[in-house]
């Protein structure tokens, strides 16, 4: 223990009495603080059997999970990760689930779905005969969405949708002639993309965030704010519709009521401007996760209340993460580099470790005039509630 002194006072601790529970009652105002560590399971490249990054997910009807990876798509069915390849365009920076139940794949200078054989083993269809030869001058496919009045693919140079998917599977000889292919070009580049109640909206760099209206991409109202700016994130936010939060590479997040913006006035908002937000997803709770490049995996309460931040000091490999994904069970996937993280995010449970600042074996945990004490094997500790922290007690 160190001394005869750090002896007493934890007999002391561990003499009173459990007079309070350490976790907050309900309707507490300290809710999101002294919160401990979200249960998270990393795998990492030896174990998913490919390279260090992973820039999206997705899952099947079935509950299978597809991972977007620099060396092409890994199918994950809970115990076995297996690699499927997409020829010429290795990296799979997007993928979409479509109203019909197909896996849309998003590649360089390609794009395609994923298709069963006759044994049940999903492979790659690309989808390039149906790209004329002078639409083929784009390079990564960054986003894709699958909607009920088409398949958007946005790449930086061009934006294709495609329609009549529906005649897949039909009896006709050659179905993919049904489909058709429109394309748009940027004045610029495009950046982004994000479907929301029922419209298609794109970022375009040195213009803003605009919107596809009667086939025709239109600046939506304030939207040219953000004509200099990196645009990475639109989520649902309160009830109403076309009510979102924005969120951008170094500006930190945006509410947005269908004609204006305003800046979103929350904890999370400092927070987020000192790193660089990259991907964001609405966890079951309407709370958010929000990945940045630089500052790990930032979760915080619907009203922008920090709860969590899971980086390289909390365990994780890295502090760059560029995917988030919640999957059909409710559970958080994430993507720091070298690893691919499943998450219980939001849990009722967490847990402390050295990770927090507790050392040894915890022998007695007792809340004393407002703050959690912890007797350990190396001494005694106080948790920092607001950083979810312990400290060593001076003795």
């Amino acid at each position: 223990m160190g001394s005869a002194k750090s002896i007493v006072f934890l007999a002391a601790l561990l003499a009173l009495p459990c007079v309070e529970a350490v976790s907050q009652a309900p309707g507490s105002d300290r809710r999101g603080q002294e919160l401990g560590l979200p249960y998270v399971h990393c795998y990492t490249t030896n174990e998913y059997n490919g390279a260090a990054q992973t820039w999206v997910f997705e899952q099947d009807d079935r509950g299978v999970l597809y991972a977007g990876n620099n060396i092409g798509v890994l199918e994950f069915d809970g115990s076995t990760w297996r690699r499927i390849d997409v020829g010429r365009g290795d990296v799979v920076r997007a993928l979409d689930r479509g109203p019909d139940g197909r896996i849309y794949v998003g590649s360089t200078g390609d794009f395609g779905f994923l298709q069963q054989d006759a044994v049940g083993t999903n492979e790659y269809v690309s989808l390039s005969d149906l790209i004329p030869d002078e639409e083929r001058d784009f390079n990564d496919v960054w986003t894709i969405h699958a909607t009920e009045s088409g398949v958007y693919f946005l790449a930086r140079e061009r934006l294709f949708r495609l329609t009549g998917m529906t005649a897949l599977g039909s009896e006709s000889s050659d179905p993919v002639e049904e489909w058709k292919l429109e394309s748009w070009v940027p004045e610029t580049r495009f950046l982004f993309a994000f479907w929301e109640d029922d419209t298609y909206y794109v970022h375009q760099g040195g213009v803003g965030l605009m919107s596809l209206e009667n086939d025709s991409l239109v600046t939506i109202p304030g939207g040219e704010q953000f004509a200099d700016e990196r645009v990475q994130v639109m989520l649902r936010h309160g009830s109403g519709t076309n009510h979102f939060l924005l969120g951008s590479f170094n500006g930190g997040l945006f509410e947005y009521d269908g004609s204006s913006f305003r800046e979103f006035r929350s904890d999370v908002n400092p927070v987020l401007r000192e790193r660089t937000l990259y991907k964001g997803a609405q966890l079951p709770d309407g709370s958010y996760a929000l990945a940045t490049l630089d500052g790990g995996l930032v979760v915080t309460d619907t009203n922008g209340q920090l709860a969590t931040i899971l980086d390289i000091e909390l365990g994780l490999s890295a502090n760059a993460v560029i995917a988030v994904f919640v999957d059909h069970e409710g559970a958080l996937w994430f993507s720091p580099e070298n690893n691919i993280c499943r998450a219980e995010v939001p849990s009722p449970l967490s847990y402390f470790d050295t990770n927090n600042g507790l050392n040894g074996g915890v022998l007695h945990v007792q809340r004393h005039e407002g703050r959690v004490y912890a007797a350990a094997s190396n001494g005694a500790f106080v948790l920092d509630g607001e950083r979810g922290v312990f400290s060593s007690v001076g003795l």
